[in-house]
């Protein structure tokens, strides 16, 4: 069962469950908040030989995530150089705190512009030994689960419409044959510094390398030359017409995301245009 995350807001609560964690005073150390995303709340940690990131869970209970199996891979991929230092993984408090990284998230437009960097950065993911207790994700159920969890009704959304074309898209999608251990959420601002490293582990799980790859695509708004840019790049067996499907039905996963996180309505309208396109809705 996934743990449950308490809501830790201010400065107090985080250096108090800060302090709880670490069994140390923090008083001469200052918190700021810097951000709060759809699940986590993030706080700089500065003081004396201190510079780190709090990163604090929130309860989302129709996401359905788990912390612990975040913290497992987030930890391999720091060990692996793929991810920020992790000082303190704590799943009973929801907390995770690692090293302050000075580097900037990339834009939009360095994921275009920087595709076969990417790609060989996510095969060198692929290629690392899957952490333990890891959990697996299928894309077709975990849209479907979505779904359901998303509840009969969304304005301007047809659910029912969008539940007739995964059926559609999965008669035709062909995942890989292994599952690999992916990030599964590499939107541009989970990619920190030159390297790039990857952050927010939230959704990592064992899953068809496509994913990953998918995300990068969708999330950027690949054209046709730059979907066979990344393909090419990352496996020049991967055919672009089977990465097309993947690439559909991510941003079907998209979709429902946006509907079971609450934030469709969010959502800019020609965003949520261009996803309802691409999946292939008419309404």
């Amino acid at each position: 069962m996934a743990a449950q995350p308490p809501s830790l807001s201010g400065q107090g609560q985080v250096r108090a469950a800060l302090e709880a964690a670490l069994g140390q005073s923090l008083a001469d150390v200052q918190v700021d908040a810097i951000g709060v995303g759809a699940r986590n709340a993030l706080w700089r940690v500065r003081g004396p030989s201190i510079d780190w990131v709090a990163r604090s869970a929130q309860p989302r209970p129709r996401l359905d995530l788990d912390v612990r199996q975040e913290y497992a891979a987030h930890l391999a991929a720091a060990d692996a150089g793929l991810a920020p230092r992790v000082l303190l993984a704590d799943p009973q408090r929801c907390l995770l705190v690692m090293q302050y990284e000075p580097g900037a998230p990339w834009s939009a437009e360095e994921v275009r512009a920087r595709i076969r960097a990417l790609a060989a950065r996510v095969r060198t993911l692929h290629a690392l030994p899957v952490p333990k207790g890891l959990g697996t994700f299928d894309l077709v159920d975990g849209i479907r689960s979505l779904l359901e969890r998303a509840g009969g009704g969304c304005p301007g959304l047809d659910l029912d419409e969008l539940r007739a074309r995964i059926d559609v898209l999965a008669q035709s999608y062909r995942p890989a044959a292994r599952g690999v251990f992916c990030h599964n959420d590499l939107h541009h601002l989970n990619l920190l510094g030159r390297q790039p490293l990857f952050i927010d582990w939230e959704y990592a799980a064992v899953a068809d390398p496509q994913m990953d790859l998918a995300a990068l695509a969708t999330y950027h708004d690949f054209d046709a030359r730059q979907r066979a840019e990344l393909v090419h790049a990352y496996d020049k067996a991967l055919e672009p017409v089977q990465f097309d499907v993947a690439c559909a039905l991510f941003d079907a996963l998209h979709l429902a995301w946006l509907v079971a996180a609450g934030v469709w309505d969010d959502t800019p309208v020609t965003r949520r245009a261009v996803l309802r396109a691409r999946v292939g809705l008419r309404h």
